[in-house]
């Protein structure tokens, strides 16, 4: 959950970004943000996969997850043509901290 509450704050960030200093400083945190929770994402996925079919539902997990970031891309590059930069960021900061309190509100039997 810190790991979406990070990413969220370093995409707001960007809004604010004026020099390459803050710029490098935004990437930082939000490589830090990543490194806190893709491994606890893989590990969760990898303790609720059934054994005998991992391959392939790990397959299945990581084909959904790039064709996810392609059409991402399609309507980040959308909204940012339409829009500006700045809506496309907030917009992604929103849907990095609804991620984090729909981690936060998960029944623990689930985590």
């Amino acid at each position: 959950m810190l790991g979406y509450v990070l990413v969220g704050i370093g995409y707001l960030l960007y809004v604010f970004v004026e020099s390459i200093w803050s710029l490098f400083f935004v990437q930082i945190l939000i490589g830090f943000a990543e490194a806190l929770y893709w491994p606890a994402y893989d590990a969760l996925y990898s303790k609720h996969a059934q054994l005998k079919k991992i391959g392939k539902e790990w397959g299945l997990w990581e084909a959904a997850s790039r064709f996810s970031v392609a059409i991402g891309s399609l309507l980040g590059g959308f909204i940012a043509y339409k829009f500006g930069f700045d809506v496309l960021f907030i917009i992604m900061s929103i849907f990095s901290f609804t991620s984090a309190i729909y981690i936060y509100f998960l029944p623990r039997n689930l985590l």
